[in-house]
């Protein structure tokens, strides 16, 4: 019997599919510092070169957001690790607020074994612990039923 030909007119779904990102995601290798202090500064300037907006635009809102004067030099202090300005939580809080990018709050939590996740997955999570604590419950009840029922 000779070889079936591919099917070339079938689209196979899972050929290109990547599962979505399941939690906020800072690549150690962009930020890798000395200290914390150039960590986080490595991870600001991450993100204000990757957001849509220029520095420029972003200390705007961030001013506009915070009620006060952010300059796009202080960012720009921010962002270097050889600067000595380091950035208030506050400020941190804004940054992330106005580029909706939360990674520069994901560095630190990991570093604490907690991780950021969007709000519409807790629900997984929560169903997965719940699932978790009925095995644990099955495997509990039957230990039980083995011991009486012998």
């Amino acid at each position: 019997m000779g070889r079936r030909k591919k099917d070339v007119y079938t689209i196979d779904m899972f050929d290109e599919y990547e599962p979505p990102e399941v939690k906020v995601v800072v690549s150690e290798q962009k930020i890798m510092a000395n200290s914390l202090r150039g960590e986080i500064s490595k991870t600001i300037a991450l993100v204000l070169n990757e957001s849509p907006m220029d520095r420029v635009e972003i200390a705007q809102k961030m001013s506009d957001y915070l009620r006060e004067d952010v300059s796009p030099n202080i960012l720009n202090n921010y962002a270097s690790p050889s600067q000595e300005h380091n950035i208030s939580f506050y400020r941190l809080w804004a940054l992330v607020y106005v580029t909706s990018d939360p990674r520069p709050l994901a560095s630190l939590l990991g570093k604490i074994g907690y991780a950021i996740i969007d709000e519409k997955l807790t629900g997984a999570v929560e169903e997965a612990l719940i699932e978790a604590r009925l095995e644990d419950l099955q495997a509990r009840k039957k230990t039980a039923r083995l011991k009486w029922k012998r």
